[in-house]
Formats: structure tokens, C-alpha cells, sequence
């Protein structure tokens, strides 16, 4: 579970620098970390 945990949070950072905070949603973070 925290290994799932710490996947979802660095895809998350990795997205919103891509894209910024504000366009990133929670769907895409979802399909990028694949949870």
C-alpha cells in the first residue's frame, strides 16, 4: 500500500510540473500511475 502511496504522489508532482497545479486533474494522475 505505501509503495502504491509514493506512486501516486510522484506521479502527481511529475504531472503538475509538467502541467501545472491547476490543469492537472485527479483522472490523469489515476491513468499515469495506473490505480
Amino acid at each position: 500500500m505505501e509503495r502504491t502511496r509514493q506512486l501516486i504522489a510522484d506521479t502527481a508532482l511529475e504531472l503538475f510540473s509538467r502541467h501545472g497545479f491547476d490543469h492537472t486533474t485527479i483522472e490523469q494522475v489515476a491513468a499515469a500511475a495506473e490505480v
